[in-house]
């Protein structure tokens, strides 16, 4: 009877395992709620604007860039992973 290893690939006697984030968002998700998040908070702000607070348009501006950062540095690690790779004693 055979190893029998959880989310390994065996070919051989080499033995692979492949480790990768559990992302719960696509890239397209993502942008979606991302596009949607600067329309809803620039509609307020512009609602704010038209009532003469003008600073609250500048803050809006800087929450969508600070946001905008926070999702690209998260998008360009949600594809990162892992390979352990076993192949006899090594």
């Amino acid at each position: 009877m055979g190893l029998v290893f959880r989310f390994a690939t065996v070919s051989g006697h080499r033995i692979d395992w492949r480790l990768s984030r559990n992302c719960s968002v696509t890239p397209v998700q993502l942008g979606w709620i991302y596009g949607s998040l600067c329309l809803i908070s620039l509609g307020i702000a512009a609602v704010f604007w038209a009532l003469g607070a003008r600073f609250v348009m500048l803050f809006a501006g800087l929450e969508i860039i600070a946001v905008g950062i926070a999702f690209g540095i998260f998008a360009r690690h949600a594809t990162d992973g892992e390979r352990i790779s076993l192949q006899g004693s090594r």
